[in-house]
C-alpha cells in the first residue's frame, strides 16, 4: 500500500505544484487534564512554500486527538474529505538501537497512523524522531496532508479533463482519465467530490 500511496503523493506534487500543501511542524504547547481527560494543543506550523506560520488550535482527551481536531476545524470547512476519514491504528515502535544516551532513552521512537478513508481503503503515515510526541503530530500532519492534497488534485484534474473534452483533446483525455482513476483510489468521500464524479 506505501507504494501505491507514494506513486500517488508524487502525482499530487506534479498536478498541484505551488499549489501542493507543504507543512511544517515548529513546536507545540500542550496543557491536559488527566482527571478531565481532556487535552488542549497550541501547535505552529510554517507554510514551507510561503515561510508564512499559523497556528492550529484544538481540543480532545489526548495530544492527537486535539491536534486532529484543530487540523480539522482549521482545514475541513475548505477540504471536506477530512470529515470522512478515520483513525485505523496507530502504532509506536521504539529503535533502541539509535539511542545516544547511555540509557538508550532518547532513542528514534517511530510513529505510524493508519487511516481508513470513506471506501474502505487503507494508508499508513510514518514519521520517526527522538520525540515520540513530535512522531505523533508529524504523521497525524502528513495524513491531513495528503487528503487535502489528494481533494485538491481530483477537483484539479476533474476540471482539466472537462476542457480536454470540450476541446476534443483525446490525447488529454486519456492522459487525465488515467490520473482521475489513481486520485479516486486515494482521496475519501465529500459531497463535493461525489458529485463531480458523477459528472465523469
Amino acid at each position: 500500500m506505501v507504494n501505491k500511496q507514494e506513486r500517488c503523493l508524487a502525482l499530487m506534487k506534479e498536478i498541484l505544484r505551488e499549489r501542493f500543501l507543504d507543512l511544517a511542524m515548529v513546536g507545540y504547547e500542550l496543557r491536559e487534564d488527566f482527571d478531565a481527560s481532556e487535552a488542549r494543543i497550541v501547535c505552529r506550523v510554517r507554510d514551507v512554500r510561503t515561510g508564512e506560520t499559523q497556528v492550529i488550535e484544538g481540543q480532545g482527551v489526548g495530544i492527537i486527538d486535539a491536534f486532529f481536531h484543530g487540523l480539522k476545524a482549521r482545514l475541513a470547512g475548505r477540504y471536506k474529505s477530512l470529515d470522512t476519514i478515520r483513525f485505523s491504528g496507530f502504532t509506536v515502535r521504539g529503535k533502541m538501537d539509535t539511542g545516544r544516551a547511555p540509557a538508550s532513552s532518547d532513542a528514534l521512537a517511530e510513529v505510524t497512523l493508519g487511516i481508513r478513508n470513506s471506501y474502505g481503503a487503507e494508508f499508513a503515515f510514518t514519521h520517526a524522531s527522538r520525540s515520540v510526541t513530535r512522531s505523533g503530530l508529524e504523521a497525524t500532519l502528513s495524513a491531513a496532508e495528503y487528503f487535502v492534497n489528494s481533494e485538491v488534485a481530483f477537483l484539479a484534474i476533474h476540471d482539466a479533463l472537462r476542457d480536454a473534452r470540450a476541446k476534443h483533446r483525446e490525447d488529454l483525455v486519456t492522459t487525465y482519465t488515467a490520473m482521475l482513476a489513481v486520485l479516486v483510489e486515494n482521496t475519501s468521500y465529500s459531497d463535493v467530490l461525489e458529485q463531480k464524479r458523477q459528472e465523469l
